[in-house]
């Protein structure tokens, strides 16, 4: 498993946010513009940023799509779903998402991306 780029400083929800994605089999870490993709084989599943004013990702998800959408119409500055399941969820200084909310999101869109082979060998 990679380490967490710089700009994603120990104890950050970005670190720990590429910490939980890597931990899935055949995942990688590649710079993408301003974020960092996390990837099964050659597919991105989650996009995390990092800036001094906020963490962030980019996260595509399905079967919570409501939550996501609740989550956005009660917070619209930290969370906005976008086209074809794909949520931005935003962080400033001091604030976290739902306690295991990410990595629930996370875990969902490994399993979306993923080959079934993939799957079926991490689900024994």
């Amino acid at each position: 498993m990679a380490d967490a780029p710089a700009e994603f400083e120990a104890g950050t929800l970005a670190q720990e946010w590429h910490t939980c994605a890597l931990t899935y089999p055949e995942t990688s870490a590649t710079g993408v513009c301003t974020r960092i993709a996390i990837k099964v084989r050659k597919t991105g599943f989650v996009f995390i940023g990092a800036k001094p004013e906020e963490q962030n990702a980019l996260i595509k998800i399905s079967a919570s799509l409501d939550e996501a959408t609740a989550l956005a119409a009660e917070f619209p500055g930290r969370y906005q779903v976008g086209k074809h399941g794909w949520v931005t969820v935003r962080m400033p200084p001091g604030e976290r998402p739902p306690e295991g909310l990410m990595a629930r999101w996370i875990d969902e869109a490994f399993r979306i991306a993923a080959p079934k082979t993939v799957i079926k060998k991490m689900d024994g």
